[in-house]
């Protein structure tokens, strides 16, 4: 009863033994298996960042040309405003220039017309 009783003891530790056993190698292999899983989580990962990056880069190089061409496109609609502008203030001032000129050439000399018109009085 007592080699039974000690035999039932050795078991005991045996299998406890190897139930801590076997919970240490299940932590251990996940403690070694958990750098794996993050790197390999972080390698999925990275060409979504990648993509998500280029995606980012890709928008704001988009805005960035449209917002240039808007611009460009405002400033030559300036210059070409201003260049009409100026041309059309150039044709008003030689209009008026013509008009001036034309208004002092042709009007009547009114003191020799009626200068017998005063003779004729007096």
């Amino acid at each position: 009863m007592v080699v039974a009783a000690a035999v039932d003891l050795l078991l005991l530790v045996v299998v406890a033994a190897a139930v801590d056993l076997l919970l240490l190698a299940v932590v251990v292999a996940a403690v070694d298996l958990l750098p794996l899983a993050v790197a390999a989580a972080a390698v999925d990962l990275l060409p979504l960042v990648v993509v998500a990056a280029a995606v980012d880069l890709l928008l704001l190089a988009v805005a960035a040309a449209a917002v240039d061409l808007l611009l460009l496109a405002v400033v030559a609609a300036a210059v070409d405003l201003l260049l009409l502008a100026v041309v059309a203030a150039a044709v008003d001032l030689l209009l008026a220039v013509i008009l001036v000129a034309a208004v002092f050439l042709l009007k009547p000399d009114f003191p020799n017309d009626m200068g017998p018109t005063r003779n004729h009085c007096q």
